[in-house]
């Protein structure tokens, strides 16, 4: 899919292959207080896909399968994968970059609202020099420097794109166990961590 449009309701369901998230929170760490015990890291779902049948997480997706998109800017986009590859980097055994995928699929937004007269599909900032090599603050709930950024611009009245993000994982040839040390298996909508590892 090239694209999606906000607040339409795309055609599937969570299922055993497939989960919807609308937050981002990579790992367990990066998850705020408040939302532990009712919000679940992508890490369990992932795992999850890597020790079934592998399997698509779509983030900026509700649960009835609306469409809501995230949006970040070009330095949250770049913080997002790095945080990813951070994650499967803590897996039992490291995943390998051949085993996931990440992409961003922008989000339109409903037919007749434009930005400037005219449908943005991607964030045409350019980066700084300086920035494409700041250190971002990974592991954390506490908010990374292009948060702040973002926050700020956002007071300003400047959005950036909005963005569904595909984060597809293959089959592992093993068991993996996440950055926690916990397994998880594929049911049919839902993560069953495993008690005992199957090693």
């Amino acid at each position: 899919m090239s694209s999606f449009r906000l607040g339409d309701k795309i055609d599937c369901a969570e299922g055993s292959c497939l989960e919807f998230k609308n937050h981002r929170a990579v790992t367990d760490s990066m998850l705020p207080q408040h939302k532990k015990g009712s919000a679940k890291p992508y890490s369990n779902v992932l795992n999850a896909f890597l020790n079934s049948d592998g399997g698509c997480l779509l983030v900026g997706i509700s649960d009835k399968s609306y469409v809501k998109g995230i949006h970040l800017t070009i330095y949250q986009k770049l913080h997002m994968r790095m945080a990813i590859v951070d994650m499967f980097n803590r897996f039992q055994p490291r995943v390998t970059k051949d085993l996931y995928t990440v992409s961003f699929i922008p989000v339109l937004r409903p037919e007749g609202e434009y930005n400037n007269g005219e449908e943005r599909l991607e964030d045409d900032e350019i980066p700084e020099d300086e920035d494409i090599n700041r250190a971002h603050l990974l592991r954390s709930e506490n908010p990374c420097w292009c948060d702040l950024q973002a926050k700020a611009r956002k007071e300003l009245c400047v959005l950036p794109p909005a963005y569904v993000v595909k984060i597809s994982v293959k089959k592992g040839e093993q068991l993996y166990k996440n950055e926690e040390g916990l397994q998880f298996r594929r049911g049919h909508s839902s993560n069953m961590q495993q008690k005992k590892a199957i090693w």
